[in-house]
């Protein structure tokens, strides 16, 4: 009976698999085609519709009857896998035939799976054509090369095939070492195709066989190719070809040989959730995982529940199903509604919140499409993101609001001493408070800017250092139009430590040139220059006042605003430089 009628389990669990992977069908004794998965619809270039019931050979190799040479008539004689190699299209493919016995160990049907083997193909062509090792396309696809000389009995091997043998230059490269690297359970049958089919009989080596790597021990499964070359007198001179792992894939083909019950178990036994659904919608399979998700005792409960009736499921996914694209979504689940609508009953109630993802499959049957959902509780999950979000927030409100009183503090300070310099009339004493006012003012303007930002651990410094200087000249009360602000500032931004350490910089620099640089009614422009490159970040003040005071050592300043300078520029590990002559020019440079 065709397999789309009565399905076993691990027919629909390999067809599952394959369907992303490789091109596989399934194919009657006579040779039509019962089963075939979107790969290989896709190889065809037809529609699933148009694929069965059609003789295999006029699909796949133009060919009616079947050639002799076909894998499936091999199989079918022969009762084991055979393989097959051909070019369409300027693309290689390999052919591989499993028979499917029935309980007499008759073949009932073919698994017949096609592969693109174009790379490999392309190697053993330039191999065949130079002796050179193609190390680099070696490398990337994993294939070593080799040449055996039997005249000497030595063979040489490139560097992705000692790798793949786990052996040195060093390694003794005879026949007989090349047989103690392959597997004991392997060796006297390579011994024996080396000598009575490659030699004897003159055939192309390739054979599929186990090693054992020298280095650590590994068992690995190799695919070796190769080319035997004769003298005029028919005596072997070389042997020279390919040796690719292929352990992968064999680890495929051995999942795809696995019992129903290995399925089955897997199934099972996973710890996600897991519904199967036809191509109707309708629930054909769920896991224990999913079963105890939903508070459902028994399978029989559910089966047959309506995938797009489920008021869990929002609108938009089931109709991005019905497109046939995949959906991921997280739900909050409500196990009320689910009593309330009478959908099945559940031992459980209230709400959870799960993610879901579905895609649409080839469930191997029906000849329809069905539907894999993958469900997991994440309940516990959105409680902590809950939680953390709260702490978030709450973080976020308490640092503006330190910030806000560390600006008022330091506000109510400044006043304070505003108070106390009116009561002063000796001039150096309140010039040393309005300095003193200045740099808190300076400080402050920092929270000031991480209280109305929203990132609280850096200052925009274009934004700082414009409302520094503005203030710095409203204090001073200088006529504009006598005294200029030049600004050229770029959106660079500090933590505010080192933020509060260059605003104090610039309060020093500020203050000397409003209060030296232009006297008796001097006009002139301040420049503030604010840049940053790769690593560094670069402060200038420039002023065309009147100059440095001659006889002043800018190494060793006796003034008491340099000395602070150098000392908090010194603070961020930077330099200063400056210079004088017509007006003065002041360089701050140190690294982000």
């Amino acid at each position: 009976m065709p397999i789309k009628n009565q399905p076993s389990t691990a027919d629909k669990w390999h067809s599952a698999i394959e369907a992303i992977t490789e091109s596989m069908s399934i194919i009657s004794k006579d040779g039509i085609v019962l089963e075939i998965n979107s790969a290989g619809c896709k190889a065809l270039g037809l529609n699933r519709i148009d694929i069965i019931g059609k003789k295999c050979c006029e699909l796949f190799h133009d060919q009616n009857p079947a050639r002799p040479e076909c894998p499936c008539e091999r199989s079918l004689r022969t009762k084991a896998k055979e393989t097959f190699e051909f070019l369409i299209d300027g693309k290689f493919s390999q052919v591989t035939v499993y028979p499917i016995p029935d309980e007499k160990g008759e073949v009932r049907e073919l698994l017949h799976e096609i592969k693109d083997i174009s790379e490999r193909k392309m190697a053993e062509m330039a191999l065949s054509e130079s002796e050179y090792f193609f190390k680099e396309s070696q490398r990337a696809a994993f294939i070593g090369s080799y040449k055996t000389d039997f005249v000497t009995g030595v063979w040489e091997s490139s560097e992705v095939l000692n790798q793949i043998f786990g052996i040195d230059p060093d390694y003794s490269r005879s026949v007989q070492s090349w047989l103690e690297i392959v597997h004991p359970g392997d060796r006297e049958m390579m011994d024996r195709y080396l000598r009575e089919e490659v030699i004897a009989k003159r055939q192309p080596f390739n054979r599929e066989y186990r090693i054992v790597r020298k280095s650590d021990g590994g068992i690995r499964w190799v695919h070796g190719l190769g080319e035997v070359t004769f003298d005029s007198e028919g005596i072997i001179l070389s042997l020279y070809g390919t040796i690719q792992d292929i352990t992968a894939r064999k680890h495929t083909e051995e999942a795809l040989k696995s019992s129903e019950t290995r399925f089955r178990t897997m199934f099972s036994q996973a710890p996600i959730g897991i519904e199967l659904f036809n191509s109707q919608g309708l629930l054909i399979d769920a896991n224990k995982a999913c079963l105890e998700m939903f508070g459902v005792n028994h399978f029989q409960q559910v089966k047959g529940f309506k995938l797009f009736e489920d008021p869990n499921v929002p609108a938009d996914a089931k109709k991005r199903l019905l497109l046939g694209e995949s959906v991921r979504f997280e739900t909050l689940f409500d196990f009320e509604l689910i009593k309330k609508l009478a959908l099945y009953a559940t031992t459980k109630s209230g709400q959870c919140y799960l993610e879901c993802f579905i895609t649409r499959w080839d469930v191997g049957f029906e000849d329809q499409n069905g539907y894999l959902v993958h469900v997991s509780n994440i309940t516990e999950r959105k409680k902590a993101e809950n939680a953390l979000k709260s702490l978030v927030q709450q973080k976020e409100f308490l640092m503006k609001e330190l910030q806000h009183r560390v600006k008022n503090n330091l506000n109510l300070v400044k006043d304070f001493l505003s108070l106390e310099t009116s009561k002063i009339s000796e001039e150096k004493s309140r010039r040393v408070l309005e300095e003193a006012q200045d740099r808190i003012h300076s400080v402050a303007s920092v929270y000031d800017q991480l209280y109305k930002s929203d990132d609280f651990g850096s200052v925009d410094l274009q934004l700082y250092i414009q409302h520094l200087a503005d203030s710095l000249f409203k204090t001073y009360a200088f006529d504009t139009d006598r005294i200029r602000l030049s600004a050229s500032l770029q959106g660079v931004r500090l933590n505010h430590e080192r933020a509060i350490i260059l605003g104090l910089i610039l309060n020093e620099l500020l203050t000397n040139c409003l209060k030296y640089a232009f006297p008796d009614g001097k006009k002139g422009i301040i420049g503030v220059d604010l840049k940053e490159t790769e690593d560094m970040v670069i402060l200038v003040i420039t002023d065309d006042g009147i100059g440095l005071p001659k006889g002043l050592n800018v190494e060793t300043p006796d003034s008491f605003g340099l000395l602070v300078v150098k000392m908090l520029t010194a603070q961020l590990s930077g330099t200063v430089e400056i210079a004088g002559g017509n007006g003065t020019v002041i360089k701050i440079a140190f690294s982000k």
